[in-house]
């Protein structure tokens, strides 16, 4: 099944991301195997976004760099330190980025977040930033029931420039007979993030730290 049929039925307006440095970081879940088709739909959405694509060492599992190269035209930056040649990745990308969209976030990637660690290029980068950051969750199947889900939410709420996004309610991937949580759709993050950056120019323009 593409990602294409799961697009909404009304184009998102991402007007705001036109022109644009945005980050799209993919992490180890099911998910990351639709990047290349929801960056095609976003080519053609906002021809005019700058991407730089992140992934984490562990997405590659379930999506190849070239198939990603195709719509950027560069290769995907692996978050790892020892890829990173001895370059300051961190500032590099944390200076670079207007937005970042992580989708899919594994819970690996959004606990880290939440509890400040700064432990590869990309997430000390966004640990970094003031920048807007939409991070669309995918968790196994129980886990925004727990108190550790709340925890996270009520962490990363207290962050005014991160939008966690709740995961829905579908099927797991890996046993259809059981509720699955995987991430918000992509649109969906990206008009977030679209309208996130909005705020952010107003707050900007005004002042308003």
């Amino acid at each position: 099944m593409s990602a294409s049929e799961y697009l909404p039925a009304s184009t998102p307006d991402l007007t705001a991301l036109e022109g644009r440095r945005i980050v799209v970081m993919g992490t180890a879940a099911p998910g990351a195997a639709f990047l290349p088709s929801w960056l095609g739909w976003m080519a053609q959405v906002a021809p005019d976004i700058e991407l730089r694509i992140v992934l984490t060492r562990s997405a590659r599992a379930f999506v190849g760099p070239t198939a990603l190269r195709t719509f950027t035209g560069a290769a995907p930056i692996i978050d790892d330190w020892e890829t990173a040649d001895g370059a300051a990745l961190h500032v590099d990308l944390a200076q670079w980025a207007e937005g970042w969209l992580i989708h899919p976030a594994t819970m690996n990637l959004v606990s880290r977040l939440a509890a400040g660690l700064c432990d590869s290029p990309a997430v000390l980068a966004m640990q970094s930033t003031l920048a807007p950051i939409v991070v669309a969750a995918s968790a196994p199947p129980g886990f925004v029931d727990t108190p550790v889900w709340q925890k996270y939410t009520r962490e990363l709420g207290d962050r005014p420039h991160v939008r966690l996004l709740e995961p829905l309610t579908g099927v797991s991937a890996f046993d259809p007979s059981i509720a699955g949580s995987p991430p918000a759709m992509f649109p969906h993050a990206a008009s977030v993030l679209a309208e996130a950056i909005i705020r952010h120019d107003t707050k900007t323009e005004v002042g308003v730290p």
